[in-house]
């Protein structure tokens, strides 16, 4: 039920955004060519996951999931990775950046994730069950050259979300 869009930040846009939604490695990818280190791709947005959290349940919660890649060794890092409310279209971050900027991005795509947040991670926003169950409800990655010349490419092959949440009683 996700889709995907880009948008926002950056000013270069993703390529076969809803490559993101499988596994398969097909990628979403970015070329990102701007002079100097430091430049960004827009965000790359998915939405729409179809969660059906009970109303009365406690969101402990989330885990993102990203297999990514980019194809120079040591030029790409995370820029942005945080959740949002997308109802608008304006992009609105509802919680902390995540963004690993010390990380490299592989240079192949051997389809493992690097996951972001996790069980008891609330990524500092009030998360409830109809934030998480709307279809506005949001994942946005952004990707950074560190070269400052020459042109990289940020691929991600899939996106996945994973909510935690406990009930009374259970």
């Amino acid at each position: 039920a996700a889709f995907v869009r880009a948008g926002g930040i950056g000013g270069v846009s993703w390529n076969g955004e809803n490559n993101a939604l499988t596994q398969n490695n097909v990628n979403s990818t970015v070329s990102i060519s701007a002079s100097g280190a430091g430049a960004h791709s827009n965000y790359l947005v998915v939405t729409n996951f179809g969660f059906n959290i009970p109303a009365n349940a406690v969101i402990n919660g989330v885990k993102v999931d990203l297999d990514r890649s980019a194809n120079v060794t040591s030029l790409v890092k995370d820029y942005w990775i945080a959740l949002f409310d997308d109802s608008s279209g304006k992009h609105l971050s509802i919680s902390n950046n995540k963004a690993n900027v010390n990380a490299f991005w592989p240079i192949i795509d051997n389809n493992q994730y690097i996951s972001y947040g996790g069980a008891t991670d609330n990524w500092g926003a009030a998360l409830t069950p109809a934030t998480v169950n709307n279809r506005n409800f949001a994942v946005a990655v952004s990707a950074q050259r560190t070269s400052t010349s020459g042109t990289v490419q940020a691929k991600v092959d899939h996106i996945q979300v994973t909510v935690y949440y406990s009930t009374a009683g259970g």
